[in-house]
């Protein structure tokens, strides 16, 4: 008799059926009931709940924090010491998490490869417990978040397991969201060669931020120097004279000239053609109708001013000293340039029709900031504490002066930010020649942020239109790189540049 139908049967039923059909079999008082026998079989036991991670517990400090900045700083002090040789690869530019004593660092390789580094407070400060190394192929797997963070767990039981399982997808090189960048219209355009080095034909290129393939905006034989770029985007001027770009001109009495190019490369025409003296260091009004430069056309150096087509040229001083390198005010009430007498160089400040701001400043390398920044107009200039130079600022007429650094290092190049809150410069701080930034604004006391973390020295700070990235260059071979304002990042753009790069929105 089919007690049950094929694949119906139950392992309980089933034995059941059995017990019935054996006590069946058996001879039964008639007085006793029938006994019916059950099985239960045992629940299966329930796994015992994974502990819970409160990753609140870690705190994401802010890249260009201080808390970020001693915690790197401190991390490669200690690396530089121990393993001199690998940290000749090595810039650290990367978000840091902290839990405790405890700090996870991404950091960056030259090249493709990043490297997440656990590192831990001693009394010497932060030094490298572990570190995993991302290669491109293990930043494409999917399972490559998993694994970083069993790696970390297996190999510090001691350490905070939150600061591990708690690592989110951002960490993790090619898997990550893409950082909020300008918009790809944004161009850096920098002066090269044909062959990479100063005997070539030189070349004015146009590259797009992405890192897409550069323009070719100019190729010419002659030597090109001072790239500033017209108010509306539109013109180039520059300095120069035919010949090669870092050499004499070509022949070797040919004079200096003031050179304007249209954007897209056509038109190269001289604009103090006219002129048999030196003629350099062109800068744009704001309103892009004029240009003032420096000549020796009187026989000492002195401010020019003439039309956008070289039209009309003036004096605008006519004194002893030798004055050069002007500068125009945004908001084009003010011209700042060098002042000169002997070996004494100064800051001077007149207005387009050659009235005084206010007396000499002490100082070189005059940068005017934003029309945005706090307290009006200011000049950033390097200011000199003995052999050594330090960023300063003041008002046009030279009051109101603050030196921002005043440390024992030399500060220079200094570039505001669009936002006229922080001043890039270059420091040989910490003795690595690296790019640094400084809030003027912040309220209390000013702290600085290390931009770059590289053996190679970085020089040319500009910062996009944005304030959200810089670019610099780096050397040897004047490389064009970019970081990210708060320090999250950086990338390569191009090689073998020769003069700092300028930004075009």
């Amino acid at each position: 008799m089919k007690l049950i139908e094929e694949n119906s049967f139950s392992p309980v039923l089933g034995l059941t059926c059995i017990l019935f059909l054996f006590s069946a079999c058996q001879p039964q008082p008639m007085s006793l009931p029938t006994v019916t026998a059950t099985l239960s079989l045992a629940p299966t036991p329930t796994p015992s709940p994974e502990p819970q991670i409160d990753c609140s517990e870690v705190e994401r400090l802010p890249n260009d924090s201080v808390e970020a900045q001693q915690i790197v700083e401190e991390f490669v002090l200690n690396f530089k010491e121990q393993q001199p040789t690998e940290y000749m690869g090595m810039a650290v530019l990367g978000r840091v998490d902290r839990l405790g004593e405890w700090a996870v660092i991404q950091g960056s390789i030259s090249g493709d490869d990043k490297n997440i580094l656990v590192v831990h407070r001693t009394s010497e400060g932060y030094q490298l417990v572990e570190e995993y190394l991302v290669t491109p192929s293990l930043a494409a797997d999917g399972g490559s978040n998993k694994r970083i963070t069993q790696y970390f767990l297996e190999k510090l039981p001691e350490a905070p397991q939150a600061l591990f399982t708690c690592l989110e997808q951002t960490w993790f090189p090619g898997r990550q969201a893409r950082p909020t960048e300008p918009p790809h219209a944004y161009q850096l355009i920098y002066i090269g060669t044909d062959n990479g080095n100063t005997t070539g034909t030189t070349e004015i290129n146009a590259i797009p931020f992405d890192g897409s393939e550069p323009r070719l905006v100019l190729s010419a034989e002659m030597m090109v120097m001072g790239l500033v770029l017209s108010p509306d985007g539109e013109q180039l001027v520059f300095w120069g004279c035919p010949g090669a770009i870092a050499y004499d001109c070509i022949p070797p009495d040919e004079d200096l000239d003031v050179w304007a190019v249209n954007w897209d490369g056509s038109d190269l025409r001289n604009l103090t053609e006219g002129s048999a003296a030196n003629d350099a260091h062109p800068s744009w009004s704001p309103d892009g109708r004029q240009i003032v430069f420096e000549s020796d056309r009187s026989g000492t150096l002195q401010l020019y001013v003439m039309n956008a087509d070289g039209s009309q040229p003036r004096a605008l001083t006519d004194n002893a000293l030798q004055n050069g390198e002007p500068k125009w005010s945004p908001d084009g009430k003010w011209i700042a340039y060098h002042c000169r007498q002997g070996f004494n160089t100064s800051i001077c400040v007149i207005s387009p029709e050659g009235q005084p701001a206010g007396g000499m400043i002490s100082g070189t390398e005059p940068i005017w900031s934003p029309l945005t920044v706090e307290g009006g107009l200011h000049l950033a200039f390097l200011c000199f504490q003995g052999s050594h130079s330090d960023i300063c600022t003041a008002r046009p007429d030279g009051l109101g002066l603050v030196n921002l650094t005043n440390t024992p290092s030399d500060e220079h190049s200094p570039a505001w930010s669009p936002d006229g809150k922080w001043l890039a410069f270059v420091s040989n701080r910490h003795d690595d020649i690296d790019i640094y930034k400084i809030c003027v604004t912040c309220p209390g006391e000013r702290f600085t942020v290390r931009l770059t973390e590289e053996p190679r020295a970085a020089g040319w700070p500009v910062w996009s239109p944005d304030g959200n990235w810089l670019a610099y260059a780096d050397v040897p071979g004047q490389t064009l790189m970019l970081v990210k304002a708060d320090r999250s990042g950086v990338k390569f753009l191009a090689g073998d540049i020769f003069n700092p790069p300028i930004w075009r929105p």
